[in-house]
């Protein structure tokens, strides 16, 4: 069984004006060892806003000679269908679901069948947490660290849902 968790780093939260500027994956074998990972910067062909870089590092200049989010997307699908998998899990699955959602029109052949959000889980099994923030999250459980970064994320949220779901 292989678990893959995904993550996005974004130029804001609303799906309908914002857009995707990096994605990462990493997939884990039922014992939890990493087997595989994939991120890509892609250009969200608009300004990334100030409050959205402090947040991920990741400025315009970076992101100018790199692909369209629809590409990004495309790899990630392509990773995820490489592990023959067509579930992906999320910290939050409806924020992640609804920038994919978007680009996935543009992407023949959508692989990704489920996003499974492992926060609820959280939330329920970890109740008296000071908040339930990723990074709190990982602190508590002795976790890789997330640093903001889609592939750092991602790596998180899989250990995340490995401990978690299995």
């Amino acid at each position: 069984m292989i678990i893959i968790g995904i993550d996005l780093e974004t130029t804001g939260f609303d799906p309908k004006k914002d857009r995707i500027v990096s994605v990462g994956a990493c997939a884990l074998d039922g014992d939890g060892v990493e087997v595989g990972s994939m991120t890509m910067l892609c250009n969200p062909e608009m300004g990334i806003p100030p409050e959205a870089t402090a947040v991920h590092g990741i400025t315009d200049d970076m992101v100018y000679a790199c692909p369209p989010p629809r590409i990004a997307c495309y790899m990630l699908e392509r990773f995820v269908a490489a592990h023959e998998m067509d579930v992906v899990y999320c910290y939050s699955s409806t924020f992640d679901k609804k920038f994919m959602d978007k680009v996935d029109p543009l992407i023949e052949g959508t692989t990704i069948k489920e996003y499974r959000g492992v926060l609820n889980t959280v939330k329920k099994n970890l109740p008296d947490l000071p908040n339930h923030k990723l990074a709190t999250v990982a602190e508590h459980l002795d976790l890789p660290r997330p640093d903001h970064t889609a592939l750092g994320d991602a790596r998180c949220v899989a250990h995340l849902a490995h401990r978690m779901m299995l």
